[in-house]
């Protein structure tokens, strides 16, 4: 039979080797939480999409470029990071091969440019209407890697020049919440380096088209990110319609939404 001094003693010893334990793991989690909540003081070359004009109505009688028609891709890049990029390269390829590149002036935080890339179309379009022909088009910042960032992930893109085109409309506060939490929620995950809400969007697109690559038979259609559209709280759907897929009924030109 225990005495009352040894039973205190050993729930006192209990307690110690639960709660000692559980309270530097309590600890190193906050740490690791106020770790990942704090973006590193850099700045962050973003680039978020690539749109093609000019844009043709999807019920319209032209739907795609003519061939040999003059196009325009407009690569879209931010700065998502908290300080100014100074001066940065990039460069355009086609078919995995150079065919452009330049230099930008400094972009401050949250300041957005774009770059213009004209090419002739390479595609015709069969008799049941489908585009024929398959070519890529890649933009890319600071490809030698001379400036540090916050993530060196969303530094490029590369579409499919026949994919059909995909608009997101959201709004602003959804918008604004993933691009303040993408970079820590990401940080330990197969997303990781994903720092704003277009490149959760551009990993969508990307998952859409892994999917139809690994089908049975595969999907030959493959789609791209075209347009963004940032909306005021509670305003979607904008002229009627479902909200999810109907966001803006009136916008013809993006084939998917």
């Amino acid at each position: 039979m225990l005495s009352k001094k040894q039973l205190l003693l050993l729930f006192l010893t209990a307690f110690l080797i639960i709660t000692i334990p559980l309270t530097i793991y309590l600890v190193l989690r906050v740490q690791e939480i106020r770790k990942k909540a704090v973006a590193p003081n850099l700045p962050d070359l973003d680039v978020t999409l690539i749109e093609r004009t000019p844009r043709f109505n999807f019920d319209g009688e032209k739907k795609w470029p003519a061939q040999g028609e003059t196009v325009t891709f407009i690569a879209h890049i931010k700065n998502r990071g908290t300080k100014p990029t100074g001066e940065f390269t990039f460069i355009w390829l086609i078919d995995n091969t150079q065919v452009g590149s330049g230099t930008h002036p400094n972009l401050a935080p949250e300041e957005e440019t774009t770059q213009s890339y004209q090419w002739t179309w390479d595609h015709t379009v069969s008799s049941e209407g489908k585009i024929q022909g398959a070519h890529t088009i890649e933009f890319q910042v600071d490809p030698q890697n001379q400036i540090e960032e916050i993530s060196e992930t969303n530094n490029n893109l590369k579409d499919d020049t026949q994919s059909l085109s995909v608009g997101f409309w959201v709004e602003k506060s959804v918008y604004n919440f993933f691009n303040q939490n993408q970079l820590s929620y990401c940080q330990d995950k197969t997303c990781a380096g994903s720092n704003s809400w277009e490149d959760w969007a551009q990993r969508q697109i990307r998952e859409w088209n892994r999917l139809f690559t690994s089908a049975n038979p595969p999907i030959l259609e493959r789609v791209r990110l075209d347009k963004v559209t940032v909306v005021e709280d509670c305003s979607l759907p904008l002229s009627g319609g479902i909200a999810d897929n109907q966001p803006d009924i009136n916008d013809k030109t993006i084939d998917l939404m």
